[in-house]
């Protein structure tokens, strides 16, 4: 869970892959990049609800959408999004 400015600035830098069966919870949060990192992520944007709002796979050195009603984004195997869309 990363919810403070510097867990959520932390993000998974300095990895060199996701975790297998993990995922990182950044709260608040409405758009995520991947600069610095070597690897690609999956993206899950939800709402206060819960409510899954965008879901995206982004390479290194990436850019997610802004969503603007997202309240947290959660990051996880990008194969592991594959399935699920």
């Amino acid at each position: 869970m990363a919810n403070t400015f510097l867990t959520s600035l932390r993000g998974l830098l300095g990895r060199s892959e996701m975790p297998k069966n993990t995922c990182l919870i950044l709260t608040p949060c409405r758009q995520v990049h991947t600069f610095f990192m070597r690897f690609p992520i999956g993206a899950v944007f939800l709402n206060k609800q819960g409510v899954v709002l965008h879901k995206e796979v982004l390479k290194p050195w990436r850019v997610s959408k802004f969503v603007k009603d997202a309240e947290m984004v959660v990051e996880v195997e990008p194969g592991a999004l594959k399935k699920s869309m």
